[in-house]
């Protein structure tokens, strides 16, 4: 899933990107790099639009969402694509207080290589943006009616009202791989939320500032995932991949 559409860039197939590129990249920013150059283009809405380009051809398209968070997390390792292309980062969030807990946290980075070299482990302050794979909201009700025995005796389950579980990490594990995905399983109390249109392309999409374990994130939605603007208070639920700016 390229999660373009969770900041209102809808494509639906390979032709559509390119017809859309081929019209953002007339109005972007470059940034050389050693590595190769990038094309970003910014958004008032706050979306924001990362290609990475070597040899003259765009190598890689990464999303992100500028917005208002900002976590403290002790970076302890850099994480890479299959093919040996720096992606991100691995580390573990770092407590505020006595009532905060720590847990691992692994996430892709859109400016990667505009990064001086970090000598890690380190602790950055970082702003996360969370696109949506799946997005719903769970209501008193429903809580309450998963948390009941079934038939069979067991409880069905129900996810705390605040947690965050990097499913990126233990799919990894499973299939011995080298590398961790920046995905997650999030739950939360909406803060704030909105409907926001991206400028370019016209395309409404859903922004929640909400409050996670021992953090606060952006999350973005396409409609079509959840068309409603949630109340504050509401319960949010749902499987994210992360994307990530250090902050000076």
């Amino acid at each position: 899933m390229s999660h373009l559409s969770d900041i209102g860039f809808t494509v639906k197939d390979q032709p559509a990107l390119k017809e859309l590129l081929g019209r953002i990249t007339k109005v972007v920013r470059q940034i050389k790099t050693d590595q190769g150059v990038y094309l970003q283009y910014e958004d008032p809405s706050g979306a924001e639009l990362w290609m990475f380009m070597k040899d003259g051809k765009i190598d890689a398209i990464m999303p992100y969402f500028s917005g208002t968070s900002s976590r403290l997390i002790r970076v302890i390792k850099i994480e890479k694509e299959k093919n040996g292309m720096d992606k991100g980062f691995t580390g573990w969030v770092v407590p505020r207080d006595k009532s905060e807990q720590d847990y691992p946290i692994t996430f892709d980075v859109p400016d990667f290589y505009t990064l001086p070299v970090q000598q890690l482990p380190k602790e950055i302050n970082v702003r996360i943006a969370a696109f949506a794979d799946d997005f719903r909201i769970e209501t008193m009700e429903e809580r309450i009616e998963k948390a009941k025995p079934g038939a069979d005796g067991k409880k069905k389950g129900v996810i705390a009202e605040e947690a965050f579980i990097p499913i990126g990490q233990f799919a990894a594990a499973k299939d011995a791989s080298p590398s961790v995905t920046a995905s997650a399983l999030i739950s939360g109390r909406v803060l704030q939320a909105e409907k926001k249109t991206n400028s370019f392309t016209g395309e409404a999409y859903l922004w929640v500032y909400l409050k996670t374990l021992s953090a606060e994130i952006d999350v973005v939605c396409d409609l079509k995932l959840y068309s409603e603007v949630p109340t504050v208070g509401a319960i949010v639920v749902g499987t994210f991949w992360l994307s990530g700016k250090l902050l000076p």
